[in-house]
């Protein structure tokens, strides 16, 4: 290896000159951090869903962030639980999921049987009886009313007889 010139820089000068970080590009506090906003908008989506996990991810926190942030902070403490009731609250009175895909499938199925049905009309076929407008309201009746007399208001229906 050969030695630089006199005078000139060392190879590894540039590196003494330049200041020592743990991190080339530091994150900002708040990124990590909780703040009052950051609180705030945790504790707003607690309200909304009741999930501790899902309110803190919202704001980019961990769970367990929020539950020492509970531990240290009195205000926090203080909000949580009529947060979390009113967040449950709301959770109850939304559809659970099993809920939602039994009625997606509910209507499935009367699409495909309203389209069958309506299909001969469309077609141009005439032969059942849905030629007219008149036909087609009179069949909806008919429907409408096999419909409440086997599964509809049986106390009308007994009233209707005496």
């Amino acid at each position: 290896m050969t030695t630089p010139p006199p005078g000139a820089p060392s190879p590894a000068a540039h590196l003494r000159n330049t200041p020592r970080t743990r991190h080339p590009d530091p994150l900002p506090h708040d990124r990590y951090r909780w703040t009052a906003a950051k609180a705030l908008a945790f504790l707003d989506d607690l309200g909304l869903h009741g999930n501790v996990a899902r309110a803190a991810r919202s704001v980019g926190m961990s769970r367990q962030s929020a539950y020492r942030l509970r531990d240290r902070s009195l205000t926090v403490a203080q909000a949580w639980p009529l947060a979390l009731a009113a967040g449950l609250k709301q959770a109850a009175l939304q559809p659970s999921r099993a809920e939602t895909q039994r009625a997606a499938a509910r209507r499935r199925q009367n699409d495909a049987r309203w389209f069958a049905e309506g299909l001969p009309w469309l077609q141009g076929d005439n032969s059942a009886g849905q030629g007219d407008s008149a036909s087609l309201h009179r069949d909806a009746a008919r429907r409408h009313g096999d419909a409440s007399r086997n599964g509809g208001d049986r106390a009308g229906a007994e009233g209707d007889k005496a």
